[in-house]
């Protein structure tokens, strides 16, 4: 999941972790990300969340390798404004 610190993120990955989906996402700042409270085991009827770190302007080796392998990515950054460097790394997927 990209975008998981953000307000629409947050409460994605809540969402999600309530349906029992474990969750991987993806933040600039691990620590950031960790105060807010979104690193959390799963329980027996809960998802977890892993943190990994994440930047949409990498190079796409580092995106791929930050979704792993994944089942589905979310994408709630809402806005880009560096569209050009945006189509570049896309340019390549």
């Amino acid at each position: 999941m990209a975008g998981a610190t953000g307000q629409t993120g947050r409460r994605v990955v809540e969402q999600l972790r309530r349906k029992g989906i474990n969750v991987r996402a993806g933040v600039r700042d691990v620590k950031k990300a960790q105060s807010l409270g979104l690193a959390v085991p799963g329980g027996s009827s809960t998802g977890s969340v892993t943190l990994v770190e994440f930047d949409v302007t990498a190079p796409l080796d580092n995106i791929v390798a930050a979704i792993g392998n994944a089942d589905a990515v979310v994408y709630v950054l809402l806005s880009y404004h560096h569209t050009r460097t945006w189509e570049a790394h896309m340019a390549g997927v």
